[in-house]
């Protein structure tokens, strides 16, 4: 009896052992567990937080970017509700600024973003809230306005952030903008229409001059749909045969006789009727097919005059305006193409330019003056004293 107790007591000590050694085991796993777990939840929310940085943190000027300020806007039009005093979103749209970065270089024009960010977080009121909206364009949140002088004030603040120039690295520079303003819930029921309406007004403030601001109307938006539909449908006004020139005469004062014409391009749209050249030339500048209109003034115009020269009316010259787009996109090829195809001898033209499109690149429009003079056409400036 003495012997099977022994060895049971044997037995029972190394089970409790092995018990005791399991326990160790199991609890040094679980804890080991734990601090593998944890470290992975860290890294999880380190790598989520980064996440979130990369999708609403603009990494130059560290501001929320466009995709933080469109759930903010959302939030804001969830918040306050339709009823209520509303708030203003504005945008801001630098003038110029690639000529920063093709002059100074793209570090230099992040640099300029950076210390622009800086100096409208310090300066905007307290409660505006700032976002890189994409580029040179910022987006401003601002809460309780509704009455349209405040929207034309608060967009006149934002402009005064500019006056000062900014010092970047070696450059002091000179920062130039416009701003449109839109208000919900007056002016958009959504988040994407007010972003439009603040873009539409921000175009307005760009037409009437560089370093101004607009307030949006609903004639902007009729304004805005016809300007896309002009652009759409000019595409094809050329191949429709919808152009045409009209010629005001020239006249001598002293003997009262003509001695030449000016050619002035007209667009009859079938369903808009007459066009004038003051709304769809910047149209076709803005898009590129001012080159493609221009060659075919300088075609149709000397076409023309040569008729004109044929049937025995001598002595005339034909006034033709280009734009500073087709100056610089090749003015001297495309009169090289108009003259070959009519044989019109280039002394009977003369092409006006505007003084913007010299100043514009001096070195580069003298050259091209040169070569246009070299054909033997006669050279005129418009806008003179610009």
């Amino acid at each position: 009896q003495i012997v099977v107790a022994a060895s049971l007591a044997g037995l029972y000590g190394r089970m409790a052992a092995f018990i005791g050694v399991s326990v160790v085991v199991v609890l040094a796993a679980m804890g080991l567990a734990f601090v593998l777990v944890s470290r992975i939840r860290r890294e999880m929310d380190a790598s989520e937080s980064q996440l979130d940085e990369l999708a609403y943190v603009d990494p130059v000027t560290r501001l929320p970017n466009r995709h933080a300020a469109n759930a903010e806007i959302q939030r804001m039009i969830a918040r306050v509700g339709k009823g209520s005093e509303g708030f203003a979103l504005m945008l801001l749209d630098l003038d110029n600024f690639k000529i920063v970065n093709d002059t100074l270089g793209h570090p230099t024009g992040d640099d300029l973003l950076k210390s622009l960010a800086e100096r409208l977080t310090e300066q905007l009121p307290r409660g505006d809230r700032v976002f890189r909206y994409g580029g040179d364009e910022f987006l401003i949140l601002s809460e309780g306005y509704r009455a349209p002088e405040h929207l034309r004030l608060i967009g006149q603040f934002a402009l005064l952030t500019l006056d000062m120039p900014l010092t970047v690295g070696p450059h002091e520079l000179q920062v130039r903008g416009c701003v449109g303003v839109a208000q919900f819930p007056r002016d958009a029921q959504d988040a994407s229409s007010l972003v439009r309406a603040a873009d539409t007004a921000m175009y307005r403030a760009k037409s009437l001059g560089k370093n101004t601001s607009a307030v949006f109307e609903p004639d902007m938006d009729h304004t805005a749909k016809r300007r896309v539909r002009i652009d759409g449908e000019l595409r094809r006004a050329v191949a429709r045969d919808e152009l045409h020139l009209q010629y005001q005469p020239i006249v001598d004062l002293i003997s009262g006789r003509m001695v030449g014409v000016e050619a002035l391009v007209r667009w009859n749209h079938p369903d808009l009727g007459m066009i004038a050249p003051a709304e769809f030339i910047p149209v076709a500048e803005d898009s590129g097919l001012i080159a493609d209109i221009g060659q075919w003034v300088l075609n149709a115009a000397c076409a023309q005059m040569q008729q004109w020269h044929m049937k025995g009316h001598v002595g005339l010259y034909i006034a033709i305006n280009v734009s500073d787009r087709q100056l610089k996109r090749g003015l001297v090829r495309q009169l090289d193409a108009a003259l070959a195809a009519s044989g019109l001898d280039p002394s009977c033209i003369e092409l006006e330019i505007t003084e913007r499109s010299l100043v514009d690149n001096i070195d580069a429009g003298i050259a091209q003056l040169n070569l246009l003079k070299q054909r033997g056409v006669k050279l005129a400036i418009d806008d003179f004293g610009t």
